[in-house]
C-alpha cells in the first residue's frame, strides 16, 4: 500500500519550486538611462501577465488535486502513475510560460500555453475517472463536483489552445470565456438532475385548477 501523505508531501514540493521558478525568468533592467526607468520596467509586462496567469492556475489545479486526494480511498500504481505525469507537467509550468510571455503575441505560444494548461488538468481528470469506475472515492457527490469544475477548466484551456491556432488571438479569450460558461450551465444542469434522482429535491408541486 502506497502512503497518500507522501504522495501530498512529493506534489507539495514540485509545486513550490515550480511556482517559485515562475518569477525567475523576469529579469531586472540593466543599463536604463535616467528617467527611462519606468519605461523599460513596462517592457516586461508580457512577463509579468504570463507569471500571474499561471501562478493563478497552478494554485487552482493544486487546491484541486489536494480535494481529490482527500476523496481518494486508496493509492493504486496506477495512481502513482498519473500523479507522476501530473507532475511532470507541472514542472514544465516555468518553460511554458516563459515561452508564452516572450511571444505572447504568438499563436503558437499561445497555443502551446493553453494545450499545456489543458493537459495538466486531463491528468487529474483521468484519475477521477478511473476513480468513479472503481468506486474508488470516498463521497461520489462531491467527486463530481470536481469532476465537473475540472471539465469546465479542461474545456477552457483546450478551447483556447485550439482557437489561437484557427482565429485572431483577440476572439480567444471570447471563445474559451463562452465554451466555459456552456460546460458550467451543463455541470448545474448535471448537478440538479443527480440531486432530484437521489431524492434531494421536494417534487413540483402539481397545479390545480
Amino acid at each position: 500500500m502506497y502512503s497518500k501523505h507522501r504522495l501530498e508531501a512529493l506534489s507539495d514540493g514540485i509545486f513550490a519550486i515550480a511556482m517559485t521558478l515562475l518569477v525567475l525568468d523576469i529579469k531586472i533592467p540593466e543599463h536604463v538611462p535616467h528617467g527611462q526607468l519606468a519605461h523599460a520596467l513596462a517592457t516586461a509586462g508580457p512577463d509579468w501577465v504570463a507569471f500571474l496567469i499561471t501562478f493563478g492556475l497552478a494554485a487552482r489545479y493544486w487546491t484541486l488535486q489536494h480535494q481529490l486526494f482527500d476523496l481518494l480511498e486508496h493509492v493504486k500504481p496506477r495512481t502513482l502513475l498519473l500523479n507522476f505525469i501530473f507532475l511532470a507537467l507541472v514542472a514544465v509550468l516555468p518553460f511554458t510560460t516563459a515561452l508564452w510571455g516572450h511571444a505572447i503575441n504568438e499563436p503558437l505560444a499561445f497555443c502551446l500555453y493553453f494545450g499545456h494548461q489543458g493537459l495538466i488538468g486531463i491528468a487529474i481528470l483521468l484519475e477521477i475517472e478511473f476513480g468513479l469506475r472503481e468506486h474508488n472515492l470516498r463521497d461520489v457527490e462531491d467527486m463530481h463536483r470536481l469532476r465537473g469544475r475540472l471539465y469546465t477548466m479542461v474545456i477552457a484551456m483546450i478551447a483556447a489552445s485550439i482557437s489561437a491556432w484557427l482565429l485572431p488571438l483577440r476572439y480567444t479569450g471570447i471563445v474559451a470565456a463562452l465554451l466555459a460558461g456552456i460546460s458550467r450551465r451543463v455541470r448545474k444542469f448535471l448537478a440538479h438532475r443527480r440531486a432530484k434522482q437521489r431524492g434531494h429535491l421536494a417534487p413540483a408541486k402539481s397545479g390545480g385548477a
